[in-house]
């Protein structure tokens, strides 16, 4: 596909929420309704071209670029206070919706899941997105920002922001799985802080398929801990057995026993049910990377599919998303 052909159809989304514009202002039917200097398409264009820099030098750049007389900051932030927040991931979906995604590995679609904190302006009223420095009374504002990336296609699929006080990338991963429409062929490949025992049973109940990097065993409290020896290379496929009470063991019929804590999320087991003995298949390999470091993953591969070879260069791939 050509630049000219990509360039067209992200137009052409453009272009369709402006037709549809009553669905993202806050004020259908008022909002967004009348001739500015620095209408819809305008105001989503430059937001979209945003980068450091001041908001006139940016405003100044973009529109000077564009042969069009320069609203003032306060024009355009007004705008931009109009639009409903849904736009942008409207613009992205839609989008994505117009270019395939075609490239695979093995057949299968490789989409990772990665984080990253955003900092925000200073807001002395703002107690949501509010981090208190350690040893300091200084605060400052973050979110963080979780994405899916297809690792083939090189494009980003959907995301979801949080506050960094509140952050949960394992919840986030699941939520961004749940609200996309991926091909049943796609591996969700994801890192440590997306790993937990919620994250692993959600994917199962729904028919996902993953590869999540974990601790070591030999970390404190680590999940891998009796499951999988430390700093050998290994492959094997465990029946877990989880439950929210020990004494539910002589219900256990797995390779290995989890016990999960009353507060933690963990969707199949609710929090005052003790006892339920929910039971995954799942599979623990340990690789050896070049540098001589062992990394451990989990995941519902089939062996028959995906060696262990197999795995390694698929998490390899992950690191893609790091370069963009």
């Amino acid at each position: 596909m050509t630049p000219a052909t990509i360039r067209k159809r992200f137009f052409s989304v453009l272009e369709s929420a402006e037709q549809n514009i009553h669905l993202f202002v806050n004020a259908p039917g008022s909002e967004m309704t009348r001739h500015r200097r620095c209408p819809l398409l305008d105001t989503i264009k430059a937001t979209l071209c945003l980068t450091m820099n001041r908001t006139n030098t940016e405003l100044f750049d973009f529109f000077i670029s564009q042969n069009k007389p320069v609203p003032s900051k306060s024009a355009f932030t007004q705008q931009r206070k109009k639009l409903y927040a849904y736009l942008f991931p409207y613009i992205l979906k839609d989008f994505n919706e117009k270019i395939p995604f075609i490239k695979t590995f093995k057949g299968f679609h490789i989409v990772a899941a990665d984080g990253s904190d955003v900092n925000l302006p200073t807001d002395k009223h703002d107690l949501v997105y509010r981090i208190k420095q350690a040893r300091s009374d200084n605060v400052f504002f973050q979110m963080h920002l979780n994405v899916l990336y297809d690792i083939c296609e090189n494009r980003y699929i959907t995301a979801v922001t949080q506050p960094r006080p509140k952050m949960n990338e394992s919840l986030a991963f699941c939520q961004m799985v749940d609200q996309c429409d991926l091909p049943d062929n796609t591996i969700y490949i994801a890192d440590r802080g997306d790993a937990s025992l919620n994250t692993m049973a959600h994917f199962i109940e729904n028919g996902k398929l993953f590869l999540i990097r974990w601790k070591s065993p030999s970390a404190p409290s680590a999940f891998l801990k009796d499951l999988l020896p430390a700093e050998t290379e290994s492959d094997t496929e465990i029946v877990l057995d989880v439950t929210r009470s020990k004494k539910n063991r002589h219900l256990c019929h797995g390779d290995k026993l989890k016990i999960v804590k009353n507060k933690r999320v963990f969707e199949p087991i609710p929090p005052d049910d003790t006892k339920s003995v929910y039971t995954m298949k799942i599979r623990c390999t340990c690789i050896q990377l070049e540098n001589g470091n062992y990394e451990y993953l989990i995941s519902n591969l089939s062996p028959e599919t995906f060696s262990a070879k197999d795995l390694r260069e698929l998490y390899w791939k992950r690191w893609g998303i790091m370069q963009i």
